[in-house]
């Protein structure tokens, strides 16, 4: 990816954002044991190094496991039940796509 970065632009290259993360995982698994999904807390800390701004934010994410549903329809209900744990403790969509983009300000 930098070669291809490199090719219109110049080094030095200098660090747009530095982004920081403290990951707690937490497994989530079906009656038999397999892992339908893994729940992440990530609390980040990030600057932006344009501008010397500091924040903090805490994120959760779900990623599917191998023993998660296998059809559309499954993974529909599956993603509305965290959709409404969620809610039902406060969260709510993510202020951007990525750490990168809200330590940037997008």
């Amino acid at each position: 990816m930098v070669a291809a970065v490199a090719r219109w632009a110049s080094p030095p290259f200098t660090p747009l954002a530095r982004v920081r993360n403290t990951r707690t995982a937490y497994a989530l698994t079906g009656p038999d044991g397999g892992l339908v999904a893994e729940f992440v807390d990530d609390r980040v800390r990030a600057r932006d190094e344009r501008s010397g701004r500091e924040s903090a934010w805490r994120e959760w994410e779900v990623e599917l496991g191998p023993a998660a549903p296998a059809d559309a329809e499954g993974v529909a209900a599956l993603f509305a039940a965290v959709d409404a744990a969620v809610a039902a403790a406060g969260g709510r969509p993510a202020a951007s796509d990525s750490k990168l983009g809200r330590a940037l300000g997008a």
